[in-house]
């Protein structure tokens, strides 16, 4: 009489079924780390616009007499030798050196092999715009600050005028703004 021996142990298919459903698992969890540092990344960007933009809202504001006179609406200074230059000038010089990421430095090596600084202190494909916006009936004058640049995902696109067509896919375009009321 031959008897019937219990089993003990895990089948090879067991085991396999095993091991997909953890690497799965595993596939959603780096996908969520993933995720996690692009909205990360996007937050920080937006926290160093912010403060870009709160920079030039304080200036426009502390001088106020030429922002009143369209000093501020000129086009970015050719030269980067801010510390020449006064008033206006000088505020929209520091401003835009600021969007370019002058403050961190990295050393690097370009295309030709020599040795080159890269700005790193600026969010991705940053540009600042400075609009006049209409006026109130009481003398004031509005100004819009404004800083655009290129997001990590894809979201809805924003009217905003700063930098349009010029980042590429509009839905990467971010657009952070100030109303500015000068008297």
């Amino acid at each position: 009489m031959r008897r019937l021996r219990r089993q003990a142990g895990f089948t090879l298919i067991e085991v396999l079924v095993t091991f997909l459903i953890v690497a799965i698992g595993l596939l959603g969890l780096g996908a969520l780390q993933v995720n996690t540092m692009n909205n990360s990344f996007e937050t920080y960007q937006r926290a160093l616009v912010a403060s870009i933009i709160e920079d030039m809202a304080a200036r426009i504001r502390m001088n106020s007499q030429a922002a009143m006179a369209g000093e501020y609406f000129l086009e970015k200074p050719q030269s980067s030798a801010c510390g020449e230059m006064m008033g206006s000038e000088r505020d929209l010089c520091e401003w835009h050196a600021q969007i370019e990421g002058s403050s961190a430095k990295v050393s690097d090596i370009d295309a030709e092999g020599a040795m080159a600084q890269r700005n790193i202190g600026a969010p991705l494909g940053a540009r600042g715009c400075i609009e006049q916006l209409m006026g109130s009936g009481s003398g004031e004058l509005w100004v819009r600050v404004s800083v655009a640049w290129i997001g990590m995902t894809p979201q809805s696109e924003t009217d905003l005028s700063c930098g349009i067509e010029e980042m590429g896919d509009e839905a990467y375009r971010r657009v952070v703004f100030r109303d500015v009321a000068v008297r």
